[in-house]
């Protein structure tokens, strides 16, 4: 009997074994990596709408350098500020394509914070006329 390749040898059960968990032991450190990744923010417990047509879901949301980098269970995460979003809708900003008039926002800047209270966060403006963007001689004419 050939000793060397035989499945029941002591010597190759434990190559088995220790593969294995050399396997399980990085799994669960990639694991527990993803699952403690740092953040900048991360806004918990909010009804993902992503823009894709598809239903909201419950989730988490990831930001690293002003860039959304995670979406889905980040209960694990650290951050250094988290956003509890109460079951309120978390979505990407919002485009006005019907903003028709944008002189407000040149009048009165801090009008823009109605827009972005509502999550708008892009507007379509200057269908046919536009007053922005504006100089001395041009805002004249309005």
């Amino acid at each position: 009997m050939h000793r060397g390749f035989h499945t029941s040898s002591p010597t190759r059960t434990f190559s088995r074994l220790s593969v294995l968990a050399m396997l399980i032991v990085l799994y669960a450190a990639s694991n527990a990596a993803a699952q403690t990744l740092a953040f900048d923010i991360v806004i918990r417990h909010g009804r993902i709408v992503d823009g894709s047509g598809n239903p909201w879901y419950r989730g988490d949301v990831g930001i690293r350098d002003k860039r959304i980098v995670a979406i889905g269970d980040l209960s694990h995460a650290v951050a250094k500020r988290t956003i509890d979003a109460h079951d309120h809708i978390v979505a990407p900003g919002f485009i006005e394509v019907m903003g028709g008039n944008s002189s407000i926002l040149i009048e009165d800047p801090v009008s823009a914070e109605s827009k972005l209270q509502q999550g708008c966060t892009t507007m379509l403006v200057g269908e046919g006329i536009s007053e922005a963007p504006q100089n001395d001689a041009t805002a004249k004419l309005f």
